[in-house]
């Protein structure tokens, strides 16, 4: 909203001041407002992820998973490259799920703390194709996240990329874990 002030600022500046130039000044103000990249808290967002998307998350995370996918920090290789990082992989398998819907994230670059303070709602109980929030046991910071997948009795399934684990695969801990933090739905806004 500052920069709009500024804007019209501007304007009434150069039609009092410089009247002659005021057409450039116009032309370069308009340039810069259709060149601003919208944030995120202005993007409509969907309210509820339709259940066929979250599956298609879930399947093209078993294909990273099935293709010795390699871990790579900032890796967000498509599937014939399969070099990605944990948000990575996050990111990639919901392009893929979102194309040909009416949906897209709301930005494609986004780390797993970005996701989770920013580009996610907290659910307390996931669905396939949700979003696990993971750290350090003795840490409440998120610094990965992984593909909800299924519980089973106390067992949460989930898919991820870890360098720890050389890549891509499905793992599983109990769901008192004090490494799982939270879990969640990613925020998508219409195209």
């Amino acid at each position: 909203m500052k920069k709009y002030f500024i804007v019209l600022f501007l304007i009434i500046t150069s039609l009092l001041f410089f009247s002659c130039d005021f057409i450039f000044i116009v032309d370069d103000i308009i340039d810069i407002l259709q060149n601003e990249e919208i944030s995120d808290y202005k993007t409509p967002v969907s309210d509820k992820i339709p259940t066929s998307i979250k599956e298609r998350v879930v399947y093209y995370a078993t294909l990273y998973r099935d293709s010795d996918t390699e871990y790579k920090y900032g890796g967000q290789d498509p599937l014939r490259s399969i070099k990605v990082d944990c948000s990575g992989l996050i990111i990639r398998c919901y392009q893929y799920a979102l194309e040909g819907t009416e949906y897209e994230l709301l930005r494609n670059d986004m780390s797993s703390s970005y996701i989770y303070e920013s580009a996610s709602n907290y659910v307390t109980e996931p669905e396939p194709g949700d979003l696990v929030f993971m750290g350090d046991a003795n840490s409440s910071k998120i610094n990965h996240i992984g593909i909800f997948t299924k519980k089973i009795g106390n067992t949460i399934y989930f898919i991820d990329s870890t360098e720890y684990a050389h890549g891509v695969s499905e793992r599983s801990y109990d769901i008192n874990n004090s490494k799982i933090k939270s879990f969640g739905e990613m925020k998508l806004k219409l195209k």
